[in-house]
């Protein structure tokens, strides 16, 4: 197939009506994504509604995507780099994200301090 750009002049009938086939396909595409969206959507609030977690329904709707093996090689990875972490003595997530109260954060100057050093003792 040749590669055809309209020149900008007049469309002649039969160009046209390619045209508008291809609008009208491209609008009917676009009008089943939608409704395949808002499908996804009331299906996600069903599962909510049935007591499961969307997020682990999306974890094995993915993980079967990619295949049993695939998904036991992620899993040692997955082990391997945690394994790793603890080795590193990092702690849970969860645990450093405690929120810090207005006497636990430094200022400007104290984080400055801390990078470079006293300015005071570099001159002496």
């Amino acid at each position: 197939m040749t590669d055809r750009r309209h020149n900008g002049g007049p469309l002649m009938a039969d160009e046209a009506a390619k045209l508008w086939n291809h609008i009208r396909a491209f609008e009917t595409i676009d009008e089943q994504m939608t409704e395949l969206r808002d499908d996804k959507s009331a299906r996600k609030e069903l599962v909510k509604a049935d007591g499961f977690d969307t997020n682990i329904v999306d974890l094995i709707l993915k993980r079967r995507k990619i295949g049993k093996g695939e998904t036991r090689q992620a899993d040692d990875l997955v082990k391997l780099y945690e394994e790793a972490l603890e080795e590193q003595g990092a702690l849970p997530l969860e645990e450093t994200r405690r929120k810090r109260t207005a006497a636990d954060r430094r200022t400007p100057e104290q984080i400055a301090r801390d990078l470079h050093g006293d300015a005071s003792e570099s001159r002496h």
